[in-house]
């Protein structure tokens, strides 16, 4: 006989069904839960990692265009810095022409940044160049900004620097300087022109002429540098022997010591020659500048005088400065430069010194 099931029982059973049912679902809302948050931490997280390298290619990409900028920036600051009438020029000019190269190689917009061109330090200390230019760029960044991170930035710096110098100072010591009474403001320009070189790693020959050359100090054959005290009492002493102007013997006393006396020439080598008037011999000074030039020697001129005393289209000649006529211009052969001074204006003769040094000291990376 089967027993009917009393109502207690059936309620009891009704809620151990509902309380399961209950539970159940609560545990299927919890796992889904749980899989909304998984699926939103991984999401998050795939996001990270896909922003960090589109993030981090563009960088990579902005840092090498950038660097190549700046790179190229110091060079081009490094070409305009031999032009210019003085120094304040000549830095005027550099940055300048960084500024524009720069400008052109990374415009404003490329791979999403911004650039500035931060700095450009054009400095000149005993005989050195430096140039040192600094960059960044500052870019968007594209799914990292989800995260909270800020635009990312991109610095670059490059700097050149002048190389050490073999420099033969052949000073012209004519009877027409005595007459005229400029010997004074020659002897200051070259004292100032000594004391940009420096005596620890530059040589130096000093050589004067008249109708006959004398090595005042000689080039050291093997050592770098030079005795700088003893350069400048040679230089501060009365005109050695004034007679006619034979500039080519000068010159071949040059190229002799930077070619015949040093044992291990420096990777520029340079002639730096001042001058009054024009010479008694004026191709016998074409020809040894020619041979100054076949031995891979630069060759500067300074002329002292007015446009009537200074025969400058033969001292562009001697110097193959890039003015120079095309009958004796040389562009395959090292190119020097010429710059004329006023005797009536001292300042003038140290300017042309100072622009000359400048376009002598070659600038290397």
């Amino acid at each position: 006989m089967v027993r009917p099931v009393s109502r207690d029982l059936k309620i009891s059973f009704l809620k151990y069904l509902s309380d399961n049912l209950i539970m159940h679902s609560l545990k299927h809302q919890q796992q889904r839960g749980s899989v909304l948050i998984t699926v939103a931490v991984a999401m998050v997280v795939l996001i990270a990692f896909v922003g960090l390298a589109l993030d981090s290619g563009t960088g990579y990409l902005a840092k090498a265009k950038l660097s190549a900028a700046v790179d190229g920036a110091a060079l081009a600051a490094g070409g305009a810095v031999t032009h210019g009438a003085n120094w304040a020029k000549q830095k005027e000019n550099a940055k300048a022409a960084a500024q524009a190269y720069f400008n052109a190689n990374y415009p404003n917009g490329t791979l999403g940044t911004t650039p500035t061109l931060v700095a450009v330090d054009v400095t000149k200390s005993v005989g050195r160049i430096s140039i040192k230019v600094d960059a960044s760029a500052k870019g968007h960044v594209s799914l990292m900004r989800v995260l909270g991170f800020d635009p990312q930035e991109v610095r670059a710096s490059a700097v050149v620097g002048s190389a050490s110098l073999d420099m033969a100072l052949v000073v012209d010591q004519s009877q027409s300087i005595a007459i005229a009474g400029t010997y004074p403001m020659i002897q200051a320009a070259n004292t100032q022109l000594v004391n940009q070189l420096s005596e620890d790693t530059d040589r130096l020959a000093l050589v004067f002429f008249s109708a006959s050359s004398k090595v005042a100090i000689p080039a050291r054959a093997n050592d770098v540098g030079f005795d700088k005290a003893a350069a400048l009492v040679e230089i501060n002493k009365p005109l050695w022997h004034p007679a006619n102007t034979n500039t080519a013997v000068g010159l071949n006393a040059a190229v002799d010591q930077l070619r015949h006396q040093i044992t291990n020439p420096a990777s520029s080598q340079m002639i730096f020659l001042f001058t009054d008037g024009d010479p008694d011999d004026p191709s016998a000074a074409l020809t040894a500048a020619d041979q100054a030039r076949d031995e891979n020697i630069t060759v500067m001129t300074v002329g002292l005088g007015s446009k009537a005393d200074i025969h400058t289209d033969f001292l562009q000649c001697i110097s193959n400065s890039p003015d120079a006529d095309t009958s004796c211009k040389q562009p395959s052969k090292p190119v020097g430069a010429y710059c004329r001074a006023d005797p009536a204006d001292p300042s003038s003769l140290n300017n042309c010194y100072d622009k000359l040094m400048t376009q002598a000291l070659k600038l290397v990376r």
